[in-house]
């Protein structure tokens, strides 16, 4: 049977949308899927026969359901085009409270009413460090007016709409949140790395051996390299299972770093060594190392290495001081999808002892959200016992 309660966990990053989930709700294996996070306004697709795309959400304020001659529409779409809000839309400093973003978490949601029978949701998303944060402060103060403004936006309802025998026809959010929590990027992922999740238990076990790279050095870094920013988050652990790592919030930060604008200019790249107009997908591009050309494929490889290098370059620049002689640190952790991404540049670039990627680091911040949401509620239940 099915729980009662599912923890669902979105780290809603500007490039891709990455989520996890435990098999049984709260207990077995951890479940992990991603979309791109790319949108375009309204219904412009549909299927040779005339049927709509499957993923068109009307956004509407209130619990009625919206009249057809109100509704502001987005549709997620799933593979490359032209058109796709990315290296721009993407980028904007308000993503975290806009449409764009509701949409796409509740995509998300719907995603997982879509498996799973029971649809009372515990849910945690992300913001940038440098939003989740207060700027200035050396307490480590949160922002709170931008947590409750990320909270507020994700409460408003989402419908799904398709078209029907009796026109166009509108379905209400088959789920109720129960709780959300909102996660700074980059400081979930220690807490993947420090807990381990057996897929017969509901609790979360100490990883002994990430555990011993404390024995001698406290200090780390996790380096979040994701679509729009580098969140760099410093701090300290003394290895123990019963205390929580310490952060220090004053050289903890967000760079202005990220994959989307090495896409952005390996996008340049290839017009220029080819003579383009323009690129359909230089995200993909970036991934793949080649390109549709007359419908033949050239290979890029030389042009993605040149903007890896530069990007890590960068990067190396600009954390260097906040992270100084690296033989003192226990661990420096690359989390995101663009640690996946730069996997042989950050081996080459970084010393191999400290380096920790962990499996599948696209999803690290999920995964470390997903368990600590767990934890809390299981506190919460001691607490009303």
């Amino acid at each position: 049977m099915a729980s009662a309660l599912r923890i669902i966990a979105i780290d809603d990053g500007h490039s891709e949308t990455k989520v996890a989930t435990f098999e049984h709700g709260t207990s077995g294996k951890i479940v992990t899927s991603s979309f791109a996070s790319r949108t375009t306004d309204g219904d412009d697709e549909m299927s040779i026969d005339g049927s709509p795309s499957p993923n068109v959400y009307a956004l509407i304020d209130g619990d009625r359901e919206p009249a057809t001659n109100e509704v502001v529409s987005l549709a997620v779409i799933d593979r490359g085009r032209s058109e796709w809000q990315g290296t721009d839309g993407g980028r904007s400093p308000n993503y975290a409270v806009s449409d764009r973003n509701r949409v796409l978490v509740h995509h998300a949601l719907h995603s997982a009413s879509d498996t799973y029978d029971e649809r009372r949701f515990v849910i945690g998303t992300t913001l940038p460090y440098s939003e989740f944060y207060l700027p200035g402060q050396t307490g480590g103060l949160q922002n709170r007016e931008r947590i409750e403004a990320k909270k507020a936006n994700l409460d408003k309802k989402v419908w799904r709409f398709s078209v029907g025998d009796s026109g166009l026809q509108f379905v209400k959010s088959p789920y109720a949140v129960e709780r959300q929590a909102v996660f700074p990027e980059g400081s979930s992922a220690f807490f993947d790395c420090m807990w381990n999740c057996g897929e017969q238990s509901a609790e979360s076990v100490l990883n002994t051996d990430f555990a011993r790279r404390f024995e001698m050095a406290q200090d780390f870094a996790v380096v979040d390299i994701g679509g729009k920013t580098t969140d760099v988050v410093i701090g300290s652990w003394n290895g123990r299972r019963n205390d929580a790592p310490k952060i220090r919030s004053s050289v903890s930060r967000s760079l202005d770093l990220g994959m989307l604008g090495v896409s952005g200019e390996l996008e340049q790249s290839i017009m220029r060594e080819y003579g383009l107009r323009k690129v359909v997908d230089a995200e993909q591009a970036l991934m793949n190392g080649r390109i549709s050309l007359y419908n033949k494929w050239e290979d890029i490889q030389p042009l993605v290495a040149k903007s890896k290098k530069r990007f890590m370059s960068s990067l190396q620049q600009k954390i260097g001081h906040e992270l100084g002689d690296l033989s003192s640190h226990a661990a420096v952790i690359f989390v995101g999808g663009g640690s996946e991404l730069m996997r042989e540049n950050i081996l080459e670039s970084f010393p191999p002892g400290v380096v920790v990627i962990p499996e599948n680091p696209r999803f690290s911040n999920a995964r470390g959200m997903l368990k600590l949401l767990r934890g809390s509620l299981k506190a919460g239940t001691k607490g009303r016992g």
